[in-house]
């Protein structure tokens, strides 16, 4: 299960990585070292390209209810963190949902 787990949050951070078009090496990574990772990208993506961030959250399909519920109640400071870590939980739900339809 952790090998499966390891692999899902490869795979995720290849997608997270074509989107933001930012190269992203997973050695050794866990979830959080992803987050933290993602974490000061997403604030500068926040401060600076905001329309950009959009596309992105359109494009890995974060859903517009739960990006404004987001954007609304989370406390500015761990908005960044709590943006990037909805973008790993989605692209790891696309994954299994991927892997769970086609067989693999």
């Amino acid at each position: 299960m952790e090998n499966e787990n390891r692999e899902l949050l490869k795979e995720a951070a290849g997608l997270i990585s074509s989107d933001l078009q930012t190269p992203i090496s997973m050695q050794g990574w866990d979830e959080e070292a992803l987050v933290r990772y993602l974490t000061p990208l997403v604030r500068g993506m926040l401060d600076r390209d905001f329309n950009r961030f959009l596309q992105i959250c359109y494009r890995i399909d974060l859903g517009e209810k739960k990006l404004k519920t987001i954007l609304a109640e989370a406390p500015p400071e761990t908005l960044a963190e709590t943006l990037a870590r909805e973008l790993v939980a989605r692209q790891v739900q696309k994954i299994r949902l991927r892997r769970k339809y086609s067989g693999h």
